[in-house]
């Protein structure tokens, strides 16, 4: 945004020569441009008149002001700004009217700033730079109400601007109040009451005006508000009251000040209050009562309250914004805080005109015809040098000029400017000389103002016409006003040179002042006085008359309880024409009288007798009660009421009361009839603490209404009511909580409740005895239940009981049984109200439905239901649902009844329902023979755990293909052969399993589960858990044909997590089922084995080997054939200590040293072992030989004999694999190696260790010469210590030579403990082997 502005002022073009500053100025050469004159009537006109020019609007009249100062050298001058400050700019562009000024102006808005420039000459341009900057400074501070400081006077601060009306602003200043430019200054002020005369000392407050030349040389007008209060003493004595009454006296004086100051047709008014901070209120009343009944055209424009007072301040504010809002428009605002800030002091002086300091000083020149002449004397150096200049040029009326100081010698001022005046128009009249002075004043400050210059003096224009003494009075009307319409912030002076022959300045300032003149007067009055005279028009003219008889005009406030006394005419005597108004006031008044009533019996009169006031015309009630009228007429009334007060002065009788119902129903028959409607008197029951009745009113009436009374006591009438004995009963168990004497008259039906003998109802009216009756049979309301056989169990319950206490536990109902002879409950009453009674029956009837018996039944589609029959019972957990249920089916389709109680099988059936919607069924198959056999056996039970455990149902479905192909097959290949051989059945059998029972293929079975899905997902866990732990081993011995059926059935009792079936036939026992008790079971077959095994050998060992005893020297003594063969058993093992049992006592064995001990008794005995020479028969454990001179037998690796030979190969060997381990059955070796062993026990001492364990490795072609032959050391043909065989305790060494068979294994043979011999087969990761073990050991104990 940017706008240029071009202001070349009032002034001709003139020629200067280009200097660089004042000082430089010498005789500049003037070219001035005629111009014609105008068709004014007074002066010619030359130059230029801008637009909408303020100073010349009133008789459009054109100045030509040639400018001297033109040819100054030019400079720009650049202002920075913020936006807000920028904006307050652009609203101040009218106010500051730029077309006065003497620079251009450009402006333009950078990014967050702005940027003003100012084109001018050098001064100018500063200057203006200067005051723009501190205006807009002091502008904006002063819009955020945030003093600027340095910058701002501290005695001033704005604190709010209001908006009044639509052409009425109030503002609020904190300062002095005399600094203000305004028309109009109202002070207020206040003083306490003159005690000394109590007739006059009523609250009242003068207004008084007075016209005044101020401090700063400002003619004003002064109007003095001057309250006059008991208020206005000292702070300790001021009351709420006083305060109250002392600002509506305020809010009245300012309402008439403003009133006055409006007919002054000032634009502007200052209030100065110097009173406390509670007039505050006042003050602002008085303001909006003034703009409510100002007219809309009011020349008032604005309004300053301006105050030292902080808190006065902020009172101000406070009400401010209780009825109007805070001003924002800019347009108003600035223009208003530009004429505030304005500071410029008019001085009137006396002295030279050539003597004066300020920046211009105005010279008037007067054009005669054939002379010219000054307004006052000059220096004749300066008169020369002006002359020469104006004599070179054609002078009109009216031409201005300016003219540097500086050129001119014995000149202290910067500029002059000399005004040409025609002497001829000067001395026609009076009215054309005001107008030129006018002229003169306003283009010589035009001029000034555009320049930003500071002071400027005027000389004193007398010019001389008779009477024309008040020039100087014109000339500071005309400053005044000037710097009103044009205000500033730069021009601080303007100066009134009068010569040294008139009078000082104290006597200016003197002649303005006026005497003080009464303007108006208010006075605090009764509130209702006012009213009054505000009610009645002819008093109020009476009043009105004789106060305009002294130039008076009356008004009244009522809201305020104020009068108005107005002054009629001017230059009034404030104190005589107050006397004169209080006076006439005070005559009229005493005529009158304000009564206050506060009697209480005077006071009952007036409250009966409204028509009493009504017969007074002439007075008039107002509120307290307050009457008010002439004196004599308020006299008789009084005196009236007083009479009647007296006459109708009330006694009080009082009797005791024998039976207050009765009392209370006369009494408000009594008050319902007409006989007490229209009497005063009041008649009182007082039931504690004697019981009384009181009559009180006037004498006459309490006589009446006493006699009235009594009659009607004497005339109750019993009234008799048929209600049944459970009624009556019910009435009298309520008597003391509902249904006592007052019960009618508490649902005002005037009756009276009897209870003592039966039920009566008492009263004086037959329609209140029926009404009475009406409503007693309503509440007390009678139904009768029966109750059926079928039901009469539930009305003996707990539960009954329960009901009726819950529905009788307000007492709103009663239940009473009905019994047989035999004391059955058959029917039960209930009386109450018919509506709890109604809701009673309801309850009562819906329970002994409840508890009636009923069938229902619930069908379901489901075949799978259908199939489960009663089986859905042992699941369904339906126990606790207190109905009996039971199962019916027709084909597919399940149907469900239930009987019991109403109430239960209403709760059951969407139980039971969503029980049947919950169960799903599950098909898990079945893919092993061995657990189908298992499950079509003993395992059945495991489902049924199962199944019985997760609340399921469960069957096993096995087709029928199935189960009849094994059989066909196996029948067909014995029709074919009766010689078929077992090994053939087997292999049958095995093709078969790998053909039908492998993995992957359909199922041999399905096992259906039906339960709710959770319950079938454990399940199915469950079950895939127990097939994934299936486990069967079968054992293969000759001695499982001597298992009894209780020895196998102690196997079974043992315990097991699920059961074991067990299948035997012949040598074989197969055990199913678990995997970890098919190991338990095992362990205990395999203990049963071992244990007959153990006996055989017992048996047999007797007749080989016999082991004795000696206890003291009594010779030997076999030991039992179980105790022979535990010692036996331990000495093959070479065990060195062992513990038996003999004669029931423990005792310890010492094999090696062939001793016992017995602990308890401390004996030693000596043991011997005995050798038969049928100890050479074939070992017990062989298998049968069948006439076969070697027999190799594969051992299992359950067998101790696999476990002691691996245990022993794998000491060294741990990385190899054994393949096999077999026992090789050689008689003749094994009768060669007893007769050895024999000899060699014999050969050697007693405990020697004679045989070993020990290792021979070798290729696999001389393994069966071994086998068959034995090792021979003589075909051993060398070896590192010569001919003979060798072995090794560690078979890792007999490993390196062994030699490799065509299957990539290797042999090797062990000798153990003498009793057979053994190979076995190894496989480690790089290599095969294929080892054995041959005896005797006794070969090695040779070496």
């Amino acid at each position: 945004m940017s706008g240029p502005v071009t202001c070349n002022g009032y002034h001709l073009r003139s020629c200067y020569e280009r200097v660089s500053d004042d000082k430089q100025l010498k005789d500049p050469r003037f070219s001035l441009e005629t111009v014609k004159l105008s068709h004014g009537p007074l002066m010619r006109v030359s130059g230029r008149h801008p637009q909408g020019s303020s100073a010349y609007s009133r008789d459009s009249k054109d100045w030509m002001t040639p400018d001297h100062l033109q040819r100054y050298p030019s400079t720009n001058e650049t202002l920075y700004v913020t936006l807000e400050e920028f904006h307050l700019w652009k609203v101040l562009q009218g106010t500051l009217d730029l077309s006065l000024w003497k620079v251009k102006v450009d402006w333009q808005i950078v990014q967050d700033s702005a940027i003003i420039s100012f084109f001018g000459s050098q001064k100018v341009t500063s200057n203006a730079k200067i005051a723009i900057s501190k205006l807009l400074i002091l502008l904006n501070s002063t819009v955020r109400m945030n003093p600027w400081p340095g910058l701002i006077q501290k005695q001033r601060r704005m604190s709010g601007f209001f908006q009044v009306g639509d052409d009425l602003n109030l503002y609020l200043w904190e300062g002095e109040a005399s600094t203000f430019r305004a028309s109009v200054t109202m002070s207020i002020s206040s003083r306490p009451l003159d005690r000394h005369n109590e007739v006059k000392a009523v609250p009242k407050v003068r207004v008084l005006r007075q016209h005044i030349l101020n401090k700063r040389g400002i003619p004003q007008v002064l109007l003095q508000v001057v309250l006059l209060s008991s208020w206005a003493g000292p702070s300790s004595r001021r009351k709420p009251a006083s305060i109250d009454g002392s600002q509506e006296l305020t809010a009245s004086a300012v309402t008439l000040a403003l009133q006055a100051a409006s007919q002054e047709k000032s634009a502007s008014l200052v209030i100065h209050p110097t009173g406390p901070a509670a007039l505050a209120k006042g003050i602002i009343l008085g303001v909006k009562e003034f703009k409510s009944v100002q007219p809309t055209r009011s020349s008032l424009k604005s309004l300053t309250i301006a105050v030292n007072d902080n808190d006065f301040v902020a009172e101000c504010e406070v009400e401010c914004c209780r009825w109007w809002p805070r001003g924002k428009d800019h347009h108003v605002l600035l223009p208003y805080i530009m004429s505030s800030w304005e500071a410029v002091i008019t001085q009137v002086v006396v002295g030279s005109l050539i003597s004066q300091k300020t920046d211009v000083v105005v010279f008037p020149w007067i054009l005669e015809p054939h002379n010219r002449s000054w307004v006052q004397e000059t220096s004749t150096q300066v008169q020369a040098a002006l002359e020469t200049i104006l004599d070179a040029q054609d002078l009109l009326h009216g031409n201005i000029i300016t003219v540097p100081a500086s050129s001119l010698p014995g000149l202290h001022c910067q500029i002059l400017y000399i005004i040409c005046l025609d002497a001829r128009l000067v001395q026609r009249r009076l009215e054309v000389s005001k107008q030129i002075i006018h002229q003169v004043v306003w283009s010589c400050l035009n001029n000034f103002l555009g320049s930003f210059l500071e002071s400027i003096s005027f000389p004193m224009l007398d010019l001389e016409i008779p009477g024309n003494s008040n020039s100087l009075n014109i000339m500071l009307e005309e400053i005044n006003d000037f710097l009103k319409q044009k205000p500033n912030t730069w021009m601080k002076l303007v100066q009134i040179i009068q010569p040294l022959r008139v009078a000082t300045p104290q006597k200016v300032t003197e002649d303005f002042r006026t005497p003080l003149e009464a303007i108006s007067l208010c006075q605090k009055e009764d509130r209702a006085f006012v009213q009054y005279l505000n009610d009645s028009p002819a008093v109020f003219q009476e009043f009105e008359d004789d106060l305009r008889k002294i130039g008076c005009v009356f008004q009244t406030c009522v809201s305020l309880g104020v009068l108005k006394f107005i002054a009629e005419g001017e230059h009034l005597d404030p104190s005589s024409w107050e006397k004169a108004v209080e006076d006439a006031f005070q005559k009229n008044k005493k005529r009158y009288a304000v009564h206050y009533e506060s009697n209480s019996d005077i006071l009952n009169v007036l409250k009966k007798q409204q028509s009493l006031v009504k017969s007074f015309t002439t007075i008039r009630e107002y509120e307290g009660p307050c009457f008010v009228g002439p004196a004599e007429e308020m006299k008789m009334f009084v005196q009236r009421l007083r009479e009647m007060a007296f006459d109708k002065k009330s006694v009080c009788v009082k009797h005791p009361i024998l039976h207050l119902p009765r009392y209370m129903v006369v009494k408000n028959t009594i008050s319902k009839s007409l006989l007490l409607l229209h009497s005063p008197v009041t008649i009182t029951l007082e039931e504690d603490p004697l019981g009384m009745i009181t009559f009180q009113g006037p004498r006459q009436d309490v006589i009446e209404v006493e006699r009235q009374f009594y009659s009607l006591l004497s005339g109750f009438k019993d009234w008799p009511i048929s209600l049944s004995p459970f009624q009556v009963q019910f009435i009298q168990s309520l008597q003391e909580e509902l249904f006592n004497e007052n019960f009618f008259l508490a649902r005002d039906i005037l009756a009276v409740l009897n209870t003592s003998d039966g039920v009566m109802i008492l009263g004086l009216d037959f329609g209140e005895l029926v009404q009475a009756e009406e409503l007693l049979k309503t509440l007390v309301y009678e139904k009768k239940i029966d109750i059926g056989e079928e039901v009469q169990w539930a009305a003996n319950s707990l539960e009954w009981e329960a009901l009726l206490t819950a529905l009788s536990s307000e007492k709103k109902v009663t239940f009473y049984s009905v019994k047989s002879q035999q004391d059955i409950l058959t029917s039960v009453v209930i009386v109450g109200s018919r509506v709890e009674v109604a809701e009673a029956e309801l309850n009562i009837r819906e329970y002994l439905m409840s508890y009636s018996i009923t069938e229902d039944k619930i069908i379901s589609p489901r075949p799978e239901l259908a199939e489960a029959r009663e089986n859905l019972l042992r699941i369904m957990n339906w126990g606790d649902l207190k109905v009996n249920i039971w199962i019916q089916t027709n084909h597919s389709t399940l149907i469900l009844k239930l009987k019991g109680l109403r109430r239960h099988i209403k709760e059951v059936r969407g139980v039971v329902q969503t029980d049947l919607d919950s169960l799903t069924v599950r098909s898990i198959p079945i893919r092993q023979r061995e657990i189908q056999q298992y499950l079509l056996e003993i395992g059945g039970t495991v489902l049924l755990t199962f199944a019985e455990e997760l609340q399921c149902l469960v069957k096993m479905q096995i087709p029928e293909e199935t189960t009849n192909a094994l059989l066909s097959e196996v029948s067909a290949c014995r029709e074919e052969s009766e010689l078929t051989s077992v090994r053939e059945l087997l292999k049958i059998l095995r093709r078969y399993r790998n053909e039908h029972f492998t993995l992957g293929n359909s199922p041999l079975g399905l096992v259906q589960v039906l339960g709710r899905e959770m319950n079938l997902a454990k399940f199915q866990e469950a079950f895939e858990d127990f097939m994934n732990g299936f486990y069967s081993e079968t054992f293969n011995s000759d001695k499982i044909v001597t298992f009894s059926e209780d020895c196998l059935q102690e196997v079974l009792d043992q315990g097991y997590y699920f059961p074991l079936n067990l299948h035997r036939h012949g040598n074989l026992l197969k055990i199913q089922g678990f995997q970890e008790d098919v190991k338990k079971a095992a362990t205990a077959v395999q203990t049963l084995i071992q244990e007959a095994q153990d006996t055989e050998r017992a048996e047999a060992l007797k007749s080989v080997v016999q082991w004795k005893y000696d206890i003291g020297n009594t010779g030997l003594s076999p030991f039992d054939k179980t105790i022979n063969l535990k010692l036996e058993t331990a000495y093959r093992k070479e065990e060195e200590n062992i513990e038996i049992i003999l004669d029931s006592r423990r005792t310890q064995v010492n094999l090696k040293k062939r001793k016992g001990l017995v602990p308890d008794t401390g004996t030693i005995f000596k043991i011997k072992r005995e050798i038969y020479i049928w100890e050479m028969s074939i070992p017990e454990h062989w298998e049968p030989m069948n006439d076969d001179p070697v027999k190799i037998v594969k051992l299992p690796p359950n067998l101790v004999e696999y476990q002691r030979v691996a245990k022993k190969f794998k000491h060294s060997m741990d990385k190899s694999t054994i393949l096999k381990i077999e026992r090789i059955q050689n008689p003749y070796l094994w009768t060669s190696y007893i007769y050895k062993r024999n000899w060699m026990e014999k050969k050697n001492p007693p405990g020697i260790q004679n045989e070993k364990f020990l290792f021979h490795g070798t290729p696999a072609q001389n393994c069966s010469s071994i086998i068959e032959n034995g090792l021979k050391s003589t075909c051993r043909e060398n070896g590192r210590y010569g001919q003979g065989i060798y072995f090794a305790v560690d078979a890792h060494l007999s490993s390196h030579y062994c030699g490799k068979s065509h299957q990539g294994s290797k042999h090797m043979f062990q000798l153990l403990n003498s009793s057979y011999m053994s190979t076995f087969s190894l496989k480690n990761n790089t290599r095969s082997c294929h080892s054995g073990k041959i005896f005797p050991l006794n070969i090695v104990s040779n070496l």
